[in-house]
């Protein structure tokens, strides 16, 4: 006869068969998935008969010069300047109001004034002075005879070849040597055309005791005219030797 367990054993086993049951549980899981992760086999394709075929290059394209760039606009002219902001002129003050004139005084009656007295009659007026008739104008004074042309001047010792003879033949005054005087005499004479001596003078001497001896040796001057009018100047010295 079966005897039925103690409630006691029962009790002891349930955990080893719910382990026992897990165990068995997961195992079922395991494999159901392995399945799933299996590769699957595709089915096979029917085959492809593939044709090539050349490609159609494209035809080059001819390149058009792009169109020149429009001109630049003009540049904008400069903007206007402003005007200047008007300035506010002052208003001019107001007129002053005039001032009230100042109330005039009451003219004084002057008293009446006194009777003037008799005017002496004026004495005649003098006789205008008798009008002196203007007096001739002078005579005017006659201009002077212009000078007569002075001759040219002539060398001594081209117009009179023996010069140096008279000259060195004057004879020393004998007063002069006695008072050891000593001089220059300056003669002069006109000498015409023809080569004669004319208004013979002295122009110039130291002391008159020279202008005797000078006077005559100039007449001892043998002279050749000149074709002209000439004035001869003749130097004379005295020394004391």
């Amino acid at each position: 006869m079966n005897r039925k367990p103690p409630k006691k054993e029962l009790r002891d086993r349930v955990p080893g068969l719910a382990v026992v049951a897990a165990l068995h549980v997961g195992l079922a899981y395991v494999l159901v998935t392995s399945t799933d992760l299996l590769p699957k086999k595709e089915p096979e394709k029917d085959a492809l008969l593939v044709t090539l075929v050349a490609e159609k290059r494209p035809e080059p394209k001819i390149q058009v010069a792009p169109p020149p760039p429009p001109p630049a606009p003009p540049p904008a002219p400069p903007p206007a300047p402003k005007p200047p902001p008007p300035t506010h002129q002052p208003k001019p003050p107001a007129p002053k109001p005039p001032p009230r004139p100042a109330p005039q005084p009451r003219p004084v009656e002057a008293p009446p004034p006194a009777p003037a007295a008799p005017q002496p009659p004026a004495p005649p007026a003098p006789a205008p002075p008798p009008v002196q008739p203007p007096a001739p104008a002078p005579a005017p004074t006659p201009a002077p005879a212009p000078a007569p042309a002075q001759p040219a001047m002539a060398s001594v010792e081209l117009a009179c070849p023996n010069y140096a003879a008279v000259r060195d033949a004057v004879g020393y005054p004998s007063r002069a040597r006695r008072q050891g005087l000593e001089g220059t005499v300056m003669a002069e004479f006109n000498l015409s055309p023809s080569g004669a001596v004319e208004d013979l003078r002295i122009a110039s001497a130291s002391s008159d005791v020279f202008e005797g001896p000078v006077l005559e040796a100039m007449r001892q001057l043998r002279c050749v005219g000149q074709g002209r009018p000439v004035r001869v100047r003749v130097p004379f010295s005295f020394r004391l030797k």
